[in-house]
């Protein structure tokens, strides 16, 4: 199997996160927690190694792992009235519910029904794999891939900041100044998370943005633009330094 088999099925790992990324509300430049690539595929799981941390930035996840079998799947048993009924006739409701209530999902199981202890066989109950809630999965050709979308506040502060920059980088635009020209950049909000995410990421966005300064009050800024951010209210505004 050459190189060029293994890449395209990277490429379908990676169309598929998108898609679970999407399902689950998340817009491409906020990171997620997870990416679990589960496959049985040998040279997908070293190619996804090898290249964790391209694929990290690429997928923009905090941590891409690749296991045969995915650990966290949420099992419900399912009774069948189909195959009850027969069994256990006026007892099959009882039976069924305490099937669901004691989240029975190895059998046979011994349960009580209408107070009588009943033995539950295998072909009675399907088991229901599902995700996590805060979990999207897609399949692949050769396995599936789960996005674990769960918002930390880190991850939210990092999510702002790349919202920020974007925005500070429009104003840059607007300002039609050169590439190497310095600006002063200002972010104004009362809004606890920007102003974290500000703090902690104001070195990183002064040299994104090519700004001498990051102020917090855009009085003096000659272009500005709102938006909300995570239903928060901030004003970005720049200008020409100097």
């Amino acid at each position: 199997e050459d190189l060029e088999a293994v890449v395209e099925r990277l490429r379908g790992v990676e169309e598929a996160a998108a898609t679970a990324r999407q399902r689950a509300g998340r817009k491409r430049r906020w990171p997620v927690a997870e990416v679990v690539v589960e496959t049985d595929d040998e040279r997908l799981q070293v190619a996804v190694r090898e290249h964790r941390d391209l694929f990290e930035q690429r997928l923009n996840a905090e941590d891409v792992v690749v296991p045969r079998s995915y650990g966290r799947l949420v099992e419900t048993p399912d009774p069948r009235m189909d195959e009850l009924g027969p069994a256990f006739g006026k007892q099959a409701h009882d039976v069924a519910a305490a099937v669901r209530q004691a989240n029975v999902t190895e059998f046979p199981a011994t349960v009580t029904g209408d107070g009588e202890e009943v033995t539950v066989a295998p072909e009675m109950v399907d088991i229901r794999r599902e995700t996590p809630e805060s979990v999207e999965a897609e399949s692949v050709e050769y396995g599936t891939v789960y996005v674990d979308a769960t918002l930390t506040t880190s991850l939210k502060r990092e999510g702002v900041y790349r919202d920020l920059l974007r925005r500070a980088q429009e104003l840059r635009d607007d300002l039609d100044v050169a590439m190497d020209e310095k600006v002063v950049l200002a972010v104004e909000t009362d809004d606890t998370l920007v102003r974290e995410a500000l703090e902690q990421y104001r070195e990183e966005l002064r040299a994104e943005v090519r700004a001498e300064r990051v102020v917090d009050d855009t009085g003096d800024a000659d272009v500005t633009l709102e938006w909300s951010a995570d239903g928060a209210s901030v004003e970005v505004g720049a200008r020409r330094a100097g």
